[in-house]
């Protein structure tokens, strides 16, 4: 759900019911229902109202997120993603996937790469910005 639209879904296809006139329209996404191993997973809307995620199972080990353009109903881009795999979204309704080792920016399409690692292993006497107050990402 989002400002304009509550979404729903069934293996093979998905809709929108705009809250303003309370019409029902379909998704241009069809699915197969004979198709037993793919199949919606989830739709999740971002805060780009122009944007909703629909996570579309592939395998027993990987999904396929879809960045769904809503105006033009059409797939905006698609990223080949693990099943533990999570998507979020920055303070602007930018869209991420983390996943592995790596963050997925869905705007550029591009992988970030992640490393692990804790405040004790840096000298914070000099660090003015305080990251240890936080996280940091740049974007």
């Amino acid at each position: 759900m989002n400002k304009q639209y509550i979404f729903f879904w069934n293996k093979g296809r998905a809709w929108k019911l705009s809250l303003e006139d309370k019409k029902i329209t379909s998704l241009n996404i069809y699915i197969s229902e004979l198709e037993t191993a793919t199949y919606i997973k989830a739709i999740r809307a971002t805060s780009d109202d122009r944007l909703v995620c629909i996570r579309v199972v592939q395998s027993d080990k990987e999904d396929c997120m879809i960045l769904w353009n809503l105006k033009k109903d059409v797939e905006k881009y698609s990223f080949d993603i693990q099943k533990d795999a999570i998507l979020f979204q920055d303070f602007n309704g930018k869209t991420y996937i983390a996943e592995k080792d790596y963050i997925i920016n869905c705007e550029q399409g591009c992988k970030l790469k992640c490393y692990n690692f804790s405040i004790k292993d840096f000298n914070m006497e000099n660090c003015s910005f305080k990251c240890n107050y936080g996280h940091r990402m740049e974007v």
